[in-house]
């Protein structure tokens, strides 16, 4: 930055005649150009975008969206979110809504459980206890005392043998308990099965503890909750095979034999294949490795809006952390090529036409012949 005396030296001739209040006043322009700017803070959700430099890092809305099915499943969504990965196939996109109660069996343990993987309408989604349900630990239907219900999903079961493929975008679970304060007792147990595989029949809440993708809290009015994410990179991508076999349970332990607990279950399932209306699915690499690197690793007791604000300030430092690294790297890029044309452009242009495998003209040659590998000619007339 000049000084006053250097701003009025440089600018002398456009200066004659001007006042000095003039001058000085197109000086503080001058300066106020080398300010930084304000920094505006991204809001989301009430909650506000982390910053550690003036660089305002994005989320793109597409991302954002597919980490909101993964930690808020049953918030409001202004479209269907899809995975946005690389697989940018325009798909059809819908929501399964499943409600219902079940109640705890007559040792003080119930259950509802979901078989996440399964998006069709004609066979059962969720299994939930009765009062007939007389066992102490976790058994599949037909257990006795065990029943199924489906969901309202616009697809049926035959559609994924007939050239169909599908994969699930988010998926949610969600208790509350309806009984009296008086018989209200118990911990609930919050499990997703690692790998998202199949629940053994027999387990207890010890067992499910064991692993991180499980957490507890004590039976209350609030509701509990436990999402669904993805494990492996097959779990991204589409398939035809559906899974009849439960992967994530609210499981109540200690309860009060015969007391009610309302469940709700949300899906967000992608199809593409031989469908109608399919529509537009967006793709952001960067930002799907932002949102699956904030997820946390071991199973939080988090409200899904605790968790879905959580997973946004994760996801925008991860975001700035990769943007810083690319405003890097072009920083250092732009100097090296500033470097190279302050010197010789011949020499510059040369070893870009190495680098890059083109065979660049002269400038001065007037018309430019881009030549790339075996490709063809590209001519550029005037």
């Amino acid at each position: 930055m000049l000084s006053y005396k250097q701003f009025v030296i440089k600018h002398g001739a456009k200066f004659n005649g001007i006042s000095d209040i003039t001058r000085r006043k197109r000086y503080q322009d001058y300066m106020s150009s080398y300010r930084p700017k304000p920094r505006t803070l991204l809001k989301f959700e009430n909650e506000y975008a982390p910053r550690n430099s003036y660089m305002s890092p994005m989320l793109s809305s597409c991302a954002r969206l597919y980490g909101k099915a993964l930690t808020n499943p049953f918030g409001s969504f202004p479209e269907l979110p899809c995975v946005p990965d690389h697989i940018a196939i325009p798909s059809y996109k819908f929501k399964t809504l499943t409600r219902g109660t079940f109640v705890i069996g007559s040792l003080g343990t119930g259950f509802a459980a979901v078989k996440v993987f399964q998006p069709s309408a004609d066979l059962p989604v969720i299994e939930y206890t009765t009062p007939l349900f007389t066992n102490g630990f976790y058994q599949p239907f037909p257990f006795v005392g065990v029943l199924q219900a489906n969901s309202n999903s616009p697809m049926q079961s035959v559609a994924f043998t007939q050239g169909n493929e599908f994969r699930i975008v988010g998926c949610g679970l969600r208790i509350m308990y309806q009984g009296s304060e008086f018989q209200r007792s118990g911990v609930v147990v919050l499990h997703r099965s690692p790998g998202n595989t199949a629940i053994l029949g027999g387990s207890s809440s010890a067992s499910l503890l064991q692993y991180p993708t499980s957490c507890q809290a004590i039976a209350t009015r609030r509701a509990e909750s436990v999402n669904y994410r993805p494990d492996t990179p097959n779990q991204l991508g589409y398939s035809s095979v559906v899974n009849q076999a439960s992967q994530m349970m609210a499981y109540v332990e200690g309860g009060t034999p015969g007391t009610v607990w309302n469940y709700e279950l949300v899906q967000f399932v992608e199809v593409i294949g031989n469908v109608q209306n399919p529509t537009v699915a967006h793709s952001d690499p960067v930002g799907l490795g932002a949102v699956l690197g904030a997820l946390p690793v071991v199973n939080s007791a988090k409200t899904p809006v605790q968790q879905e604000i959580a997973m946004q300030k994760g996801a925008l430092r991860n975001v700035q952390s990769a943007t810083s690294q690319v405003v890097s790297f072009l920083g250092a890029t732009a100097k090296t090529i500033g470097g190279a044309l302050t010197g010789n452009p011949a020499n510059f242009f040369a070893g870009l036409s190495d680098g890059l495998g083109l065979n660049i003209g002269s400038l001065s040659d007037g018309p430019m012949l881009l030549k790339g590998g075996s490709g063809p000619l590209v001519e550029e007339i005037d």
